[in-house]
């Protein structure tokens, strides 16, 4: 609805957003320490918490009235001080890079919900939310950078992004399209970019085992999962890989939809389903703040 064009206080969905705004903001103000969840996530609550600072995020980014953005700032300060604290951490030796677990007291890390905080740590950062820093060999940290490192470390052999620093299990491509688009979100950049050096190769190897790995023809059970983050890779990356990936993504789209509409995605729903279509389908509109370029 806001990839649409709506906020808050505009457009034809903003009745909804703002629902949707309410609920979350319920769910973080219900919880003392920082933690947005709702009922049923006591066990993988850092997804919703990481999705939810990214919705937060962006509609703190658009059109709020001043209650709202009071009570936004509110959370997205507690949220992201919770954020970082509940970063794991590899070790002098892998320069302090850190991911992050299903909960915050895990100690623990694993791709998928990494490249969640760290997506939701820019969108904040983007926004003004000031992201705490921890001091590391008398060096202060941003746990964007510590994340930026992770996904570095996690890098396999042949370009792609495994699923944890600690048990590996070779490259996965969901969480190697998420890697592009939290790359670039959080300004390493690659030839096509302007950039060069040892960062560019990095990336360009991984670009090149999303675009082998990661097709609109091909499909490892998270389907919708792994192209609502390769949507996003090639947007931000641009050029002839988008121009040519749009068009494929958005057909196959088209071909998948439902007579009412909607899209059941990866045998989750369709309420996920039709969720990750629309916002797929509406990036060459660049409404989001966190895709816009």
């Amino acid at each position: 609805m806001m990839a649409n064009g709506s906020t808050a206080e505009t457009g034809p969905y903003a009745r909804q957003i703002t629902r949707g705004m309410n609920y979350v903001l319920r769910c973080a103000e219900n919880q003392d320490d920082g933690l947005i969840a709702g009922p049923g996530a006591e066990y993988r609550s850092m997804y919703g918490h990481g999705f939810s600072m990214l919705f937060l995020a962006q509609c703190y980014g658009m059109e709020v009235s001043k209650d709202y953005e009071t009570r936004i700032k509110k959370v997205l300060d507690k949220a992201v001080l919770l954020t970082a604290k509940a970063q794991s951490n590899l070790g002098k030796g892998s320069n302090y890079a850190g991911g992050w677990y299903y909960t915050p007291s895990s100690g623990s890390d694993e791709g998928s919900v990494t490249v969640t905080q760290l997506q939701a740590l820019r969108a904040c950062r983007n926004v003004g939310i000031k992201i705490p820093t921890l001091k590391f060999d008398g060096k202060d940290l941003s746990p964007i950078e510590r994340a930026v490192a992770y996904l570095k470390h996690c890098q396999e052999p042949d370009g792609g992004i495994c699923y944890s620093a600690s048990s590996r299990g070779g490259s996965r491509p969901a969480i190697s399209a998420a890697g592009i688009a939290c790359f670039y979100a959080a300004g390493v950049y690659d030839r096509a970019s302007g950039g060069g050096g040892k960062e560019a190769e990095m990336v360009e190897r991984l670009v090149a085992y999303c675009k082998s790995h990661a097709k609109v023809d091909q499909s490892d059970g998270h389907w919708f999962y792994t192209h609502f983050y390769m949507a996003q890779a090639m947007y931000h990356r641009g050029g002839a890989d988008w121009k040519n990936y749009y068009p494929q993504i958005r057909n196959k789209l088209l071909s998948m939809q439902s007579i009412d509409g909607s899209w059941n995605g990866d045998g989750v729903g369709t309420t996920y389903g039709t969720a990750m279509a629309c916002i797929i389908l509406q990036l060459p509109y660049g409404y989001l703040p966190i895709c816009q370029k």
